[in-house]
């Protein structure tokens, strides 16, 4: 019996779907075709239009009305395009005899004084052809999702805003097929369906061998779906695949590039990778956890903290000894001050200032007594140099215990993780939920 080779799955034309999927680069596309090269988008229906009226696009007494109007003439064929303001409205046809609109804002005066019906019907018929030649090489056969150029096009127009990139997550997932599994096209497809439904609201891509990205807003990973009350973090997207029947799956995680954003402690050549090279490295070590593994890329860089003690340091706080260690996050731009600050308000402290952050070590000092220096020393921190953010993470060696010095160091980095959390001014002590942080 003949089997149809599994790669029938994207349309020989245009699709609504289409138009939302690649949107990017479909806009990029369409504002190449027009002089000036004006914000290009994609409404789906007269009352989205509307609002894009509302938010500033064409900010007229009575725009929205009679615009929703030339948007109905247009879906239905009546036009192929026109002018409207400072806009250019094109109908691009679309495989099941639909239309979608595109909608180029803010065109030059004089493109708009001189665009013909003529040129308007020309661009019409040209950039479908255009744009189904672009959808064939940024969308994956397996699955239908857009592809790694996609990807690599998106993360490169990220990389222009700074501020974007402050909200974006990456996750690379993989779940490979085992060797008496599914085969590996079936595998992508049922993959592929899965992160559907549990990452509505990120974009999904497929870099191939059951490799996907999801690309989302903010810190969470991932949406529930519809109806349930909590979001699911990205950590759960493992545990979620691994119920729905996939016998391998690793997920790796990174956020943004800046150190700003980030933790302040890590080293600023950790974050200088691409947000892809971090959540691949990740992805890697995701791997060596076994069948099911997921890594943050920002836990991982806190896990390769190259600090080691001097002598003269071991030598003052040794092991049998009762001592806490704080660890200090500072902006960048001021840390010299800083430094030159803590010296002089406290003298006999000892302050290891070449690592980030700020060490200070406290001899024969308890876990409330390092709390009140820290929120004390905070206080004239913030009395000295204004409104900088400042936090503070507490690690406490007792006598009794059998850690080494770099791990004391090791425990209060990781609290200032737990002490950024609280805001400006925030202290936190090393303890069980700064493990889950």
């Amino acid at each position: 019996m003949i089997k149809s080779f599994p790669l029938g799955l994207l349309t020989n034309g245009l699709t609504a779907a289409d138009f939302q999927t690649l949107a990017g680069a479909f806009a990029m596309i369409v504002a190449r075709a027009i002089p000036s090269h004006p914000p290009v988008s994609f409404p789906t229906s007269a009352s989205e239009l509307a609002d894009q009226i509302a938010s500033g696009i064409a900010n007229r007494k009575g725009g929205g009305k009679s615009l929703a109007g030339l948007y109905r003439r247009l879906v239905t064929g009546a036009e192929a395009g026109m002018v409207f303001q400072d806009m250019l409205l094109l109908a691009l046809p679309l495989e099941d005899g639909d239309r979608q609109v595109a909608v180029a804002s803010h065109v030059n005066q004089v493109v708009t004084a001189r665009a013909t019906a003529d040129w308007l019907r020309e661009l019409v018929a040209r950039l479908p052809r255009e744009l189904l030649a672009a959808k064939r090489l940024w969308l994956d056969h397996e699955t239908a999702l857009p592809n790694l150029e996609c990807l690599l096009a998106d993360l490169a127009a990220l990389g222009k805003n700074s501020q974007a990139d402050q909200n974006r997550r990456l996750l690379l997932v993989e779940a490979p097929p085992l060797a008496a599994g599914r085969d590996g096209f079936r595998q992508a497809v049922a993959l592929a369906d899965a992160l559907r439904a549990f990452c509505r609201n990120s974009r999904l891509f497929h870099l191939g061998q059951c490799v996907f990205a999801v690309l989302s807003e903010g810190q969470e990973a991932a949406k529930p779906p519809s109806g349930q009350l909590a979001e699911r973090s990205a950590a759960k997207l493992v545990w979620h695949l691994k119920n729905e029947g996939f016998g391998r799956v690793r997920v790796g995680s990174s956020g943004p590039a800046e150190v700003s954003a980030g933790p302040p402690f890590l080293e600023a050549s950790l974050f200088e990778a691409s947000l892809l090279d971090r959540a691949w490295t990740a992805l890697l070590e995701a791997r060596r956890r076994g069948r099911f593994g997921f890594c943050d890329f920002t836990a991982l860089s806190q896990a390769q903290t190259s600090w080691w003690p001097t002598g003269k340091l071991l030598a003052r706080f040794p092991a049998d000894s009762p001592f806490a260690v704080l660890a200090l996050s500072v902006p960048d731009k001021i840390r010299r001050e800083i430094l030159i600050f803590l010296a002089e308000k406290y003298e006999g402290i000892f302050i290891e200032g070449t690592t980030r952050p700020i060490l200070i070590f406290l001899a024969a000092c308890d876990n409330g007594q390092a709390r009140q220096w820290a929120r004390t020393m905070l206080a004239a921190l913030a009395v000295r140099f204004g409104q900088a953010h400042f936090h503070a993470g507490i690690a406490v060696h007792r006598p009794d215990g059998h850690e080494t010095l770099r791990a004391v160091v090791a425990r209060a980095m990781k609290a200032i993780r737990h002490a950024s959390y609280y805001g400006p001014g925030g202290i936190a002590a090393f303890d069980a939920v700064t493990c889950n942080i």
